[in-house]
């Protein structure tokens, strides 16, 4: 081991930086056996710097023994660098006797690698009062920073005490709320500006059941009543909703509680007026739903209420009669069974693109309790709490169907007659034309060389002969058999085999049973008709010649 010379000028610095790889590895060895691995396993340059400020604390002069005052700190610059170190270490979680054991195992470590414990006395001397001294100011300045740190805590939460009592007093002036507070014992120790203003008076020194007219068993009851809920009171005329609020537990020997008034006397007035106008707008909807229910049931047209499943959700009876069933719960169980198969494809499309509120009209075929029927149907959608359901209103037409198949043959049979009556006028009005001729000509060619022989008569008994020829000339041309109709005339072209036929068509014989009764074929009988419909001048094939026949029977008959 090399010596420390006597020399008071020794460098200690500088030879332990030379022996900085021994001096590391001691230090590395004496930790880990002291008990400080986090320490001993540190980055070498940590340990270096940490070495080099205790090198340069002991080649700087000696501080004054008086540097620390009573609760001061140290100030001489001697001090610093190490005391950082302290502080850092100090807020990292070491504590105050780690530190001090770490530099001891330093000293100890300098005084064996440097070989301290030959130098002289002085020396050494010199080395430990230094080393006391470093020991001295970091325990006073480890001490001084808990005490400061204490005082910076208890400042820090003094200043928070203040601003949140601030905050509260503020919050209790601001809030609407009517505030008082009261002991264990139930006397009301303090009441926000409110209170005051609203009782009239300070409550400060009351009882605060007395004080309020409340009426319980006890204090306790009192509490363990408004503390479990809000309850609703009424004071002067004014409703108010109250909760009872413990300050302080038992651990910190402060109980006290905080009664608090909130004003809902308008909130009280508003549910008031919203309860009536719920029960009258109840009522109301019990009226509607009992008007609903009689035009449901009573309407003349069959209702079916289902939804967007097609599945029925109610059916009046009307409905219920009209497909055969006895009430409305055993009705139909999906309403697609009321319409007949492609009906029911037109269903669903139609219900698929109706929107609310919209209604679509049209007729469909349906089965009902006598079988198929023609129904004049409406189908409206409405939406229920986002349920889609649609009203299907059936009205039965087929009374009105029948009646109107029946106006349109007995359009046909009348536009029949139309026609036949039309060729009768027409054969009238020849007839009307040829006895005009006739008469014309018996005028011309007999009347009137009568009539003018007659004017140039001189001898009585010739003029009174003249006179009986023109009178029964003129009498013949009134004689009914000579205005025979055109009819007459018509027929008399017909052959007896055809005469025969049309009677029989008259009496409503069919062609077959024609064919059979003259033992002639069907195709003869056809031949018959169509010269028949010819010589008769029947020229539109929408005449029926039953029809026609059966018209020129009446008209001659009447």
């Amino acid at each position: 081991m090399r010596s420390v010379p006597v020399n008071m000028e020794f460098n200690l610095k500088d030879f332990i930086l030379s022996e900085s790889e021994k001096i590391m590895a001691e230090l590395e060895k004496a930790f880990f056996a002291a008990g400080y691995p986090e320490h001993a396993s540190k980055k070498i340059s940590e340990r270096l710097r940490y070495i080099n400020e205790l090198l340069d604390y002991f080649d700087s002069p000696a501080a004054s023994e008086n540097t620390l005052a009573a609760g001061g700190s140290y100030t001489n610059p001697v001090y610093s660098d190490i005391l950082k170190t302290a502080s850092s270490l100090r807020a990292e979680g070491v504590a105050l006797n780690a530190f001090l054991g770490m530099l001891k195992i330093t000293f100890g470590c300098f005084e064996s690698v440097a070989g301290l414990e030959c130098a002289s006395a002085e020396f050494l001397r010199h080395f430990r009062k230094k080393a006391d001294l470093l020991e001295q100011a970091v325990v006073a300045e480890w001490t001084n920073a808990g005490s400061r740190t204490m005082n910076t805590a208890l400042m820090d939460a003094n200043r928070r005490l203040t601003i949140a009592q601030s905050r509260y007093e503020k919050i209790m002036e601001a809030d609407g709320s009517i505030i008082i507070f009261f002991g264990e014992n139930g006397i009301i120790t303090d009441s926000n500006f409110r209170a005051k203003y609203a009782f009239g008076e300070d409550p400060s020194g009351y009882n605060v059941m007395e004080f309020l007219g409340i009426n319980e068993r006890d204090l306790q009851s009192f509490i363990r009543k408004y503390g479990e809920a809000r309850h609703e009171i009424l004071m002067d005329g004014q409703y108010f909703s109250v909760r009872l609020v413990p300050l302080g537990n038992a651990n910190t020997g402060v109980i006290e509680y905080m009664f608090i008034f909130h004003n809902i006397t308008g909130m009280v007035d508003e549910r008031k007026y919203l309860e009536e106008e719920v029960i009258r707008r109840m009522e109301e909807l019990e009226g509607s739903k009992k008007f609903f229910e009689s035009v449901f049931s009573s309407a003349g047209d069959g209702i079916i209420i289902f939804d967007f499943e097609n599945r029925l959700v109610k059916v009046n009876k009307k409905a219920c009669f009209m497909f055969g069933v006895k009430d409305s719960q055993s009705c139909i169980n999906n309403v697609t069974d009321l319409f007949l198969t492609g009906n029911q494809k037109i269903l669903f499309s139609i219900t698929r693109q109706l929107k609310e509120s919209e209604t679509w009209d049209g007729e469909m075929e349906m089965t009902g309790m006598s079988g198929r029927f023609s129904a004049l149907v409406t189908l409206n959608r409405f939406d229920v709490d986002e349920k889609v359901y649609y009203s299907l209103i059936v009205r039965d037409i087929s009374f009105l169907k029948d009646m109107e198949r029946e106006l349109v043959d007995e359009k046909k049979h009348v536009e029949e007659k139309n026609i036949a009556l039309r060729n009768i006028i027409q054969s009238i009005r020849g007839q009307d034309d040829d006895l005009r001729s006739e008469m014309l000509f018996k005028m011309e060619s007999h009347i009137l060389p009568l009539m003018e022989r007659l004017r140039r008569e001189k001898d009585e008994n010739e003029k009174s002969l003249l006179y009986s020829d023109i009178c029964e000339s003129i009498s013949g041309l009134l004689d009914k058999d000579s205005t025979k109709n055109h009819s007459g005339e018509a027929f008399a072209r017909l052959s007896r085999t055809e005469e025969r036929i049309c009677r029989m068509i008259v009496t409503g014989y069919t062609t077959k049973q024609i064919a059979d009764e003259l033992f002639v074929t069907h195709d003869t009988v056809q031949t018959h008709r169509k010269n028949i419909r010819k010589k008769l001048d029947i020229n539109n094939k929408d005449v029926n010649l039953y029809t026609y026949l059966k018209n020129i029977s009446s008209t001659s008959e009447q």
